[in-house]
């Protein structure tokens, strides 16, 4: 199996963390966690990660801006939105910017979405 460079951007560190756990205890996984978006959107539109999983609401930059400037650069990486205010608009909105997925938070499984990450 190839080593896989997950990164997650969320403002919220209780979701960070637990997914920092969950992928980093796991075998070929590198993580790395963003609180700020603004911060990982360079390194994301260099293509530095394999998979994003992007929190939508955030208050410095918006899930969907992030998802347009990356996939500006960068139409490689797998991204999935994530967030716990699903709306048809948002979700529409996600997959017109190329979104791999839309996740709704709580997950209702971890070992579904490390199956998902995984195998993006």
């Amino acid at each position: 199996m190839t080593r896989k460079h997950i990164a997650i951007v969320d403002d919220n560190m209780e979701t960070l963390s637990t997914l920092q756990r969950l992928f980093g205890r796991l075998e070929n996984v590198t993580v790395t966690t963003f609180s700020n978006p603004l911060k990982a959107i360079e390194d994301a539109k260099k293509g530095e990660f394999d998979v994003i999983l992007l929190d939508i609401v955030m208050p410095e930059l918006n899930g969907l801006h992030f998802l347009e400037k990356v996939r500006y650069y960068n139409s490689e990486t797998k991204i999935f939105i994530m967030t716990s205010e699903a709306t048809l608009d948002r979700t529409l909105e996600a997959h017109r910017q190329e979104a791999d997925d839309f996740l709704t938070k709580p997950f209702k499984s971890l070992e579904e979405l490390t199956k998902k990450v995984l195998n993006a």
